[in-house]
């Protein structure tokens, strides 16, 4: 049985549940630690921390960084940050205006293809956190006017796919900092910086490496080497790469609500599910935390430097 669970999204981005609910699920599944996640926000780490603390959770503050990695989108996951830290918070105020200003074009453009829908039925899929391409699609599915235009897309992910994604005519891009940056800011904010999901975007393992060396160089701490897409030879071969490197492990369901029919489920259909294969994963959280301690460690000492 998975005990933890190190990548989880809530409502706060683009996941069903709240931050609060998913502690309360995680207890349910007796598991020891988790991590909220969201992109680019972190909004929701106070009250999970807060209800793990009621229900006996250990939960790590977390966050799912959206970078830039040589002109593709990389997540960099950070864990153990520093939620209050003034560059975190610069970067991620400039992200949520950043997603505000391309979700209204975004809604802009599909009201010229001729779907019916507004900024404020997409806002009320947001129950308050930051708009993404997710809460753009379930306004446009829920309103029974779209349904011709529609055709034979039914559920989210295929309208994404369809309208929301790069090289689509309403899809608006925006900038990300680069994963240099990112890096340098989670590591300022106390926090370890570690590549998110790397398998599932490369066709074979091996193209992985030259990319893994790049993000070594900018200081990036591990790799997530247990997710519910991966086989059983990416979870090897990121065990491996993790060892010859020096770099952390995590293991994260990327839950952001159960598959549906109508959603297709961004990660694992529940919390912890991803396959071990019979690796072990006893080791993560110690050794994440021992990383964390030498980053905060290494921050502190510069800053006292800098102050002399």
């Amino acid at each position: 049985m998975n005990l933890i669970d190190l990548q989880i999204q809530s409502s706060v981005s683009d996941g069903k549940y709240s931050p609060r609910e998913l502690v309360i699920m995680a207890h349910d599944m007796r598991l020891t630690t988790i991590s909220i996640t969201d992109h680019d926000a972190v909004q929701g780490v106070s009250e999970a921390i807060n209800a793990g603390r009621e229900l006996g959770v250990e939960v790590i503050s977390g966050i799912e960084l959206s970078v830039d990695f040589h002109g593709k989108l990389l997540h960099i996951l950070g864990l153990g940050i520093d939620v209050e830290d003034r560059a975190l918070t610069a970067m991620l105020a400039k992200a949520v205006q950043d997603r505000e200003e391309g979700a209204i074009e975004m809604v802009r453009r599909l009201q010229e293809e001729g779907f019916s829908v507004t900024l404020e039925a997409v806002r009320s899929e947001t129950h308050g956190g930051a708009i993404g391409r997710p809460h753009i699609s379930e306004a446009v599915l829920k309103n029974p006017e779209n349904r011709e235009k529609l055709g034979s897309i039914r559920s989210m992910h295929e309208f994404i796919q369809a309208y929301l994604v790069e090289g689509k005519k309403t899809y608006v891009f925006r900038e990300f900092p680069s994963a240099e940056k990112g890096i340098e800011v989670l590591h300022g904010a106390g926090g370890a910086a570690v590549w998110s999901h790397p398998a599932i975007h490369y066709a074979a393992v091996d193209a992985i490496e030259s990319d893994l060396k790049k993000l070594i160089s900018f200081g990036v701490d591990g790799v997530e080497a247990f997710h519910p897409m991966y086989g059983e030879d990416q979870t090897e071969y990121l065990l491996g790469k993790a060892k010859e490197y020096n770099l952390v492990v995590t293991a994260g369901s990327d839950f952001h609500r159960e598959d549906d029919g109508y959603h297709k489920k961004d990660g694992g259909g529940s919390l912890a599910s991803y396959s071990t294969y019979g690796f072990s994963t006893i080791d993560i959280i110690p050794k994440l935390k021992e990383r964390i301690s030498s980053i905060r460690k290494n921050r502190d000492s510069v800053s006292r430097s800098q102050r002399v």
